[in-house]
Parts: structure tokens; sequence; C-alpha cells
């Protein structure tokens, strides 16, 4: 098959042709199949061929196309592209007839490289993968997330440009910090699908976090339905990690229990008592002490010539433990002990986007604490919470499902061909970054165009994803890869 497109292409393709019926000699219907014969003047022969043609702005490039399909003949599929190529045609260049069809609008970025998952495809599952991704999934996301920043930018120029008009309506700071955070959310919810890139079929991990002695190993026993971890109702049980192999309505999950973040002040003032006993107990904790206490200097505002304190060194080892578990992990089960207000710790992992993120209400047979309802309803935004008791069982069995229904949701969704995961990865992270300093600002009540600035960042951000924002770099990046045929 030889494949010409240009606004030339049928007046340059006609010229060696001859065609079976009188009918097909003029300019041909659009959509239309002809038969006719190829003349090849350097052989003195004339090869059968099919004639395909499509019109302007109704084919895949969205210029004029012709295709002729003939004999499957190298020497003689080149002896007709000579004849063409000498008629007033250039021979494509890489990936340029997808290039075409993305320039005119016809396809975006991911459905261009889509394009060459799908030629390039191994198996039926990758085949489904680019295949979906040609469909134009990644792109009604991405379109979805920019409507909604549009609106934000235009509401708040609006405000900016006629504070006076009594028919606009003004955006509240309130209204402005949740919706930033919404998108922000979703934003991230694609990204960590993105990174991921995983299925059903891997061993996802899954860790449960929260402050120390907010039921995190009890409600390890509760999920798992035996008994594993150690309880016991002091705080900083678990010093180490512990995992198990946990099945999930037929999801195969690696369940992962670790010691608790404590809030800054809780951390300073535990093991202040027993230094010696704790030299006894871990061998070489001094050196090791320094080194974590050295690489947080400006977290603990200690000075260099700071001497590291022994009598915290437990915690911290366990923290940095912890940490590595829920960067690893790839959803987090955040453990909220209802008897209590929220803890400072907790609230950082909550203003932190992740978008596998389930909080769990631990030790629901106990009276509630005022403040948490309130809290919760400001700061778990767009998380799902689940109220469970390890004690009574309660809400266990749905904190089960909701864990398999986000990991089905992921399978569904999350299958993204790879070069354009790792394309867009950092756009997405850019676009995140850039929400999160807006809302930083409204949080502090700066100038609303000062919040604009950066909604317009995150735009341009996800507008490099589909490619309604693009450089030269990206295009021969994506399209120096295609073979000449696409």
């Amino acid at each position: 098959m030889i494949r010409l497109s240009g606004p030339d292409a049928w007046s340059i393709a006609s010229l060696p042709l001859v065609f079976d019926s009188s009918s097909d000699k003029g300019f041909p219907r659009p959509r239309s199949l002809c038969r006719a014969k190829f003349r090849l003047a350097s052989i003195g022969a004339a090869v059968p061929v099919l004639v395909y043609f499509w019109p302007e702005g109704r084919s895949y490039t969205g210029q004029q196309t012709v295709e002729l399909h003939t004999i499957g003949s190298q020497p003689l599929l080149e002896a007709m592209v000579e004849e063409l190529v000498g008629a007033g045609c250039r021979l494509a260049r890489p990936g340029e007839f997808t290039l075409r069809a993305f320039l005119a609008g016809r396809i975006d970025l991911p459905q261009a490289e889509a394009v060459l998952a799908v030629v390039n495809a191994t198996d039926d599952r990758s085949l489904d993968v680019a295949l979906r991704q040609l469909a134009g999934g990644l792109r009604g996301l991405m379109q979805a997330r920019r409507s909604e920043l549009l609106e934000l930018l235009s509401l708040l120029e609006a405000n900016l440009d006629f504070p006076e008009e009594e028919d606009v309506q003004p955006l509240t700071r309130g209204e402005l910090i949740s919706r930033l955070r919404e998108v922000r959310c979703k934003l991230e919810l694609t990204l960590s699908q993105l990174e991921a890139r995983r299925t059903l079929e891997t061993c996802w991990r899954v860790v449960l976090t929260g402050p120390p002695n907010a039921g995190k190993s009890s409600l390890f026993n509760a999920l798992l339905g035996r008994e594993e971890a150690l309880v016991f109702d002091q705080p900083g049980t678990t010093r180490d990690f512990l995992t198990a192999r946990w099945d999930v309505d037929g999801i195969e999950v690696t369940l992962v229990d670790c010691a608790g973040l404590r809030d800054t002040t809780e951390l300073t003032e535990s093991w202040t008592s027993r230094p010696e006993e704790l030299r006894e107990s871990f061998p070489g904790l001094h050196q090791v002490s320094t080194e974590i206490l050295s690489n947080r200097k400006e977290e603990a505002n200690l000075s260099t010539k700071a001497q590291p304190d022994l009598s915290c060194a437990p915690d911290r080892l366990a923290e940095d433990l912890a940490r590595g578990q829920i960067t690893q992990a790839e959803m987090e089960i955040l453990c909220v002990d209802c008897s209590r207000p929220l803890a400072t710790s907790v609230l950082g992992r909550l203003a932190t986007p992740r978008a596998y993120r389930i909080v769990a209400i631990t030790k629901a047979d106990l009276p509630w604490h005022p403040e948490l309802k309130p809290s919760l309803e400001l700061h778990a935004q767009m998380t799902p919470v689940v109220i469970t008791s390890s004690l009574t069982g309660e809400g266990i069995t749905e904190l089960k499902q909701v864990v398999a229904q986000l990991l089905r949701h992921h399978a569904a969704t999350g299958e993204i061909v790879p070069t354009t995961a790792i394309r867009c990865a950092t756009s997405l992270r850019q676009a995140s970054s850039a929400l999160g300093r807006a809302i930083e600002l409204a949080l502090h009540e700066a100038g609303e165009e000062l919040v604009a600035a950066e909604i317009r960042l995150a735009l341009d951000a996800i507008g490099s994803v589909t490619g309604a924002v693009y450089t030269e770099d990206i295009l021969d990046q994506i399209f120096s890869q295609f073979c000449i045929g696409k």
C-alpha cells in the first residue's frame, strides 16, 4: 500500500493511473473506491491497483489522502514510489502522517503516542492499553481539568476587572480554596495512575499510617482476620514494620503495619530517661543517630555544633522506617483515633495530596472527641472515610470493600502507554505544584492576581499533556520514534 497526503494528492496520484471505468476518471467521490492500472514508464507495464480517496477534512491527516493498494512486490512498489516522486511527491519522514494528524487537530499527543504503541504492541494486553488510549481516554480527563481551572480563572479575573458589577458573582475565598483542592486531588489521582502503571496482577502495597496508639496494629489484625501484630495499650509498641499477605476480594495485597508518626513535641519529649539502656539495646546507636540528626538539622533547628540526642533515636529510626514504607506503598490507610482530636501529624498527611488514601476512624466503640468530626469535614475533603472498630468488627467489611473498589478503579482507568506516562508525569507534577502554591496564596489571603498567575501555570502544564501547549522539541522527541508509514 502506498499512501499520499497533501493538497495535491489526487492530482499527482491520478497522473499515472488508467481507470477501468470512464466514470472514475474525474474527481472521485468522498471515501470512494475504484479500480485502475498504474502505468510504470520505467518498465513499460501497467500494474492493477485499488484506489481509495479521502477529501480534505475527512482523512486521518485532515488533508486530501489517496491510497494505492497493489501487489506486494518490493521492486514493484519501489518503482511506483519512484514514479510518484518524479511526478511531484516526496518521501514522508518518520511519523509525518501522524504528525500532520496532530497538527490538524484530528488527534492529541497521547493518541499520537498510542498509534506508535499499537504498532509496537507485543501481546493482547499492551494492544488493549494502546487502543483504549487511542480512543481518547486521557484526553477527556485532561480536558475536564482544564475546563474546571478555566472556569475558576474566569471568575477570578471577573472579580479583578469588574469588582463593582452586580451581575458578577464574587468567588469567596473558601469556595476558591475548596475548588482548587478538588482539582489538585483529581490531578494527583491521574498522576498516580501514570506513575504506577500497575494492574491487579501486581501485588499492591497498602500501608497503615497514623499517630502512635491510633489502633493501627489492631486494625492490621482485624483486616487479616488473624493475630499477626503485637497490640499493647502504650504508644510506640511497633518499632519496626510488619508485612502480611492480604486477599481483598480476590486481589492480592501486601498489608504493612509500621510505627506511628509522632508530632514534633511528642518526639522530642519521648525516651528521655533511659539513654544507657538504649545504648545496650541498640549497638552502634550513637553513630546511626548522629547521621539521622545531622540530616535533620534544619527540621529540628539544631546548630552545626549540637551533639546528637540519643534519647529520641529509637523514635527517629522507627519513623524513618515508617516513612520509607509510606513512600513505597501505592495506597495509604490513615488511622485516626475517634477519642482524640486530629494530631498535627495527621493534618500533615492530609495536606499532602495522595490519590489512593482512605481515612479509617478507629476505636469507634469509644466516645468521640467533640472536635474530631468538624476537623475531618474541613481537612479530609475528597478522601473516603470509613468508621471502624477492631474490637466489635464495625466497618471492617466496608473498609475492605473501599480498598477493593479503589484497586479496581485503578485497573479500569490507570493503564497508560509507557511513553505517555513518562512524558506526562512531569507536566502533571508541575500543574499540581502550581495549584499547591495557588492554595497557599489563597489561604494567606494574597492578591487574587497572584492566585490567577499560578492557575495559568497549571493550565499550561496540563495543556502540554494533550498538546494544547507544545514545543518543537516535544514533537521531535515523540515522532522521531515512528516508522515511515505512520
